[in-house]
């Protein structure tokens, strides 16, 4: 079996479209490798357009790119929530059965970034970095966590880390500043290693080689028991699973031949899959931080219930953030919890959660957001109302009741209390979504007397 140094290994980890190695492309592997290109531009440059105006998106294309992660797709479906998006996420991952990481080669906006900084980096001459695969351990990992209900490392997918700089200035840096050094973070490592984030450390990179590795080796299970039943019959009787010699996945398969896929040796992978199970069920049983009432936050409308599960969906791609015409979501920059942190929390400074929109959860890639109608909303309340009448101006006999005029539910009603022998206003929770129209229209400073907190 040929072998093949790793300084001549492709991008990606896989084998160029070509002829045997170190023999000039034929011109149908050139126009293969162009129309690829063509295709990975067209979809940086709309991943691109999209991050930086999200409201040029239309319906379910707002959740790109994110949305078609076939990871981030599993764990929406898992969650009972079916769109266009995480179907063609799932259509990705049935076609990495078959062929050789479809989603990095093709549309992963990351992985484009990645193979151009490759390609630098050899051309400058930079040694390739050996590193231990550690993307099909975590696949495994996140997949089977997915799976039984409790959703881990699903903040390391390659579109979620994409999509979350976008957003995450929160006033103080430009969305263009955060380009900039996010693109020169994954360009120098990338150019560093020769695409070590793609070929080993990538979450969904590893999960597309489990699968592109699993139904060969599973194929070749059953060809050699086959062959085993077989020779038993005839009186022969071979070894059977005789394919662990298997060279690594840095080697290549007998020489010349056209459009070689990388190796990988059997009970390796077998270990990694088995490694990541475990990693998985020790992570799932580790204590993590619980929820406490001074660590509450509001969340969107629809967020999941329990907090936890909330957090451990959530991948902080920003899609809410930045779909929300209102501006009342941001970043958690600082939580009382580090599984908190960058999570949306809802902040209501200049306007409020309108009674017609439900885009948050139209964007979530995940599901951590449930897509739910406007009509929804008393189901899925942002948080309680609370009245200070210590402070508010009916207290003092001043003429108010704004928020009253101004609740979009017609919550809130004007009532003489025995306790202050004032009117105050009296919020109806029946009829309160928590949308915080009534706490922003509130005239008093710097303390509302009229305010949404945590349920």
């Amino acid at each position: 079996m040929g072998r093949m140094s790793a300084e001549s290994l492709p991008t990606n980890g896989c084998v160029s479209e070509g002829s045997s190695p170190g023999s000039p492309k034929k011109d149908g592997g050139q126009k293969s490798s162009a129309f690829r290109w063509c295709v990975r531009g067209l979809f940086l440059g709309v991943s691109l357009v999209l991050l930086l105006h999200p409201k040029l998106g239309v319906g379910w294309l707002e959740s790109a790119p994110a949305g078609v992660s076939p990871l981030l797709a599993l764990a929406k479906l898992r969650g009972g929530q079916i769109s266009f998006l995480a179907l063609l996420g799932m259509v990705l991952a049935f076609v990495a059965l078959w062929w050789w990481r479809p989603f990095c080669r093709w549309v992963c906006p990351l992985g484009t970034c990645n193979e151009l900084a490759e390609k630098l980096g050899g051309w400058c001459r930079v040694p390739r970095m050996q590193l231990w695969p550690v993307g099909q351990v975590l696949a495994t990992a996140a997949v089977m966590s997915v799976v039984v209900g409790l959703p881990l490392f699903l903040w390391l997918d390659p579109v979620a880390i994409w999509s979350s700089p976008w957003e995450a200035s929160d006033g103080r840096i430009s969305r263009l500043g955060i380009m900039a050094l996010f693109g020169a973070l994954i360009l120098i490592f990338s150019f560093a290693t020769r695409g070590g984030w793609c070929r080993y450390l990538c979450l969904v990179g590893g999960l597309q080689e489990l699968l592109f590795f699993g139904r060969r080796l599973g194929a070749q299970a059953l060809r050699e028991w086959a062959s085993l039943f077989a020779g038993r019959k005839g009186g022969v009787q071979p070894s059977p699973l005789t394919g662990d010699s298997v060279v690594d996945r840095n080697d290549l398969p007998a020489g010349g031949a056209q459009k070689a896929i990388p190796q990988v040796h059997n009970q390796r992978l077998i270990r990694r899959f088995f490694l990541g199970v475990g990693v998985a069920g020790v992570a799932i049983v580790l204590p993590w931080p619980k929820q406490t009432k001074d660590s509450r936050r509001l969340r969107p409308p629809g967020a999941r219930q329990p907090e936890s599960s909330f957090l451990n969906l959530c991948v902080r791609c920003g899609n809410c953030i930045r779909a929300c015409p209102a501006g009342i979501l941001i970043p958690d920059w600082s939580p009382a919890e580090w599984t908190e942190f960058a999570a949306p929390v809802v902040r209501f400074q200049a306007d409020y959660c309108h009674r017609d929109c439900v885009r948050c959860g139209q964007v979530c890639p995940t599901g951590a957001i449930q897509e739910i109608q406007p009509s929804d909303k008393l189901r899925f309340p942002i948080g309680k109302v609370i009245v200070e009448g210590e402070i508010c101006l009916l207290a003092d006999e001043r003429e108010c009741g704004l928020c009253r005029a101004h609740c979009p539910y017609e919550a809130i009603r004007l009532r003489f209390s025995w306790d202050t022998y004032a009117v105050l206003p009296e919020v109806d929770p029946s009829r309160c979504t928590g949308c915080g129209a009534c706490e922003v229209i509130c005239p008093t400073q710097p303390r509302k007397a009229i305010r949404v907190e945590p349920l």
